[in-house]
């Protein structure tokens, strides 16, 4: 197949062919915590599933660290290689590779002292704390690992070799699969086992990849010694970047707060049976999430060209994918309810029955799922980091944060199974806001300022 180049006009089946290494990689990446779902769930019962999915919200808004680090010097490393200053783009790059490790060292430490703390926090009863406390201390140890992971989920596609992050991925995905079957069937570690499993296939992850970009290499980007003025970009880095950060961290916080709200109304029950509909929404936002970091490259790249037509395809055909996607993870999700929620708690009758109702009804959520992910990376990729965060802040966390305390409230207990059909549906409708009239006075700016968007060197 021959390679598609940044300096193409990408047409429908180009965007596709461009975007899928990112979105296997991200599907790959999900399949970690699905694996030690599906083991947990069916070797050590409700409450340890409960006791997981407690946790790995917290666990995974550390994670999307790397999605800030990493989405942020994609952007700015993209413009910098469609104008032709590739030396920039390596030290923005290798200055972002040193910010994840340290800031994944020093918070995992933080984590691993406060895990009982964090595990109380998150709404753990005296039947799941212990594991919920084993599980995430694990994690938090090889944080680093975790958020370097997520950061080059974006960066492998910048660097011109996606397809290669998606060989280290499925590499990684078979690596915990195995992991989670020998911890935790013949050597009985329980949810230690999990834990460790995950872990050690996110650290072997790291190390392959950081030692191809330090050797020589056939990719757009190559580990060097970064200069002064790459740290001083890494604010502007990490806010261009943070709305990708802000949205992972949003929709994770938002788990956190439903998982506490389903503990006071169902108990472990309920937490059991809408988190696997969670396992599914995070296969299908993957999509969108693998998606949306081909949209960054594509887009600064076509900043750094000046290529504003360009630009306008790219966004037209691109919504037309994403809804188009939506459409068929709706109809799965739906006809394929009884079969998945089986998968994890089919040895619970009252668990099944249950999972089975909130997949049937949040399929509907699904039809747009992931678009203001989508939309909030468009607006990375052009520039707009601010447009980004309104985005990723007000949408993903405002809204659905605000439903879930007022459903139930309003109409019941019940209330709270329709709460991702009704806030997927609210920021679908400002995000299309956005689009309308945000985006126009964006490309207005960056022509009236001769299409540079940093004010330093």
């Amino acid at each position: 197949m021959k390679k598609i180049e940044l300096s193409e006009n990408f047409t429908y089946g180009k965007l596709i062919v461009y975007a899928l290494p990112s979105i296997l990689n991200m599907l790959v990446s999900i399949s970690f915590q699905m694996v030690d779902g599906y083991f947990v769930s069916n070797l050590l019962g409700v409450s340890a599933f409960a006791a997981v999915n407690l946790v790995m919200p917290l666990c995974v808004v550390m994670f999307a660290l790397g999605l800030m680090f990493g989405t942020g010097s994609s952007a700015v490393a993209a413009r910098y290689l469609g104008s032709g200053e590739e030396q920039k783009a390596r030290e923005i790059f290798s200055c972002a590779v040193v910010f994840m490790i340290v800031v994944g060292l020093i918070l995992g430490g933080i984590l691993v002292l406060l895990m009982p703390a964090v595990g109380r926090m998150v709404g753990a009863s005296v039947h799941s704390l212990d594991d919920c406390v084993i599980y995430g201390r694990w994690v938090a140890a090889f944080l680093f690992a975790f958020i370097i992971t997520y950061g080059f989920q974006s960066l492998w596609v910048t660097a011109g070799k996606a397809w290669l992050g998606t060989v280290i991925a499925v590499i990684n995905g078979a690596m915990n699969a195995v992991l989670d079957w020998v911890f935790m069937v013949p050597l009985k570690m329980g949810v230690t086992g999990a834990a460790l499993a995950t872990s050690l296939a996110a650290l072997t992850g790291m190390i392959i990849t950081l030692v191809y970009f330090a050797r020589p290499n056939s990719s757009s980007l190559r580990l060097a010694i970064p200069k002064l003025r790459s740290f001083r970009e890494m604010g502007a880095v990490c806010f261009n970047g943070a709305s990708e950060m802000v949205d992972s961290v949003s929709g994770n916080l938002t788990q956190m707060v439903v998982n506490g709200q389903l503990m006071r109304f169902y108990g472990e029950t309920g937490v059991a049976a809408m988190s696997v509909f969670g396992y599914i929404a995070s296969v299908f936002l993957s999509i969108s999430y693998g998606f949306s970091n081909a949209i960054i490259t594509i887009a600064g790249y076509k900043v750094g060209e000046k290529k504003k037509q360009e630009i306008h395809e790219l966004l037209r055909r691109s919504t037309v994918l994403q809804i188009l996607t939506g459409a068929v993870m709706g109809v799965l999700c739906w006809l394929l309810a009884k079969p998945i929620a089986t998968l994890y708690v089919g040895y619970d009758e009252a668990t099944l029955g249950l999972a089975v109702k909130v997949l049937k009804i949040s399929s509907v959520a699904c039809l747009l799922y992931g678009f203001d992910t989508f939309c909030g990376a468009f607006f990375t990729g052009l520039g707009d980091g601010l447009g980004s965060i309104i985005i990723a802040f007000t949408l993903s966390l405002a809204a659905p944060v605000g439903f879930v305390l007022l459903l139930p409230a309003v109409w019941g207990a019940e209330a709270i199974w329709y709460l991702y059909p009704v806030f997927t549906l609210a920021t679908a409708i400002l995000c299309a806001g956005m689009l309308k009239w945000r985006y126009p006075a964006w490309m207005r700016q960056l022509e009236k300022n001769g299409w540079n968007i940093d004010t330093k060197d």
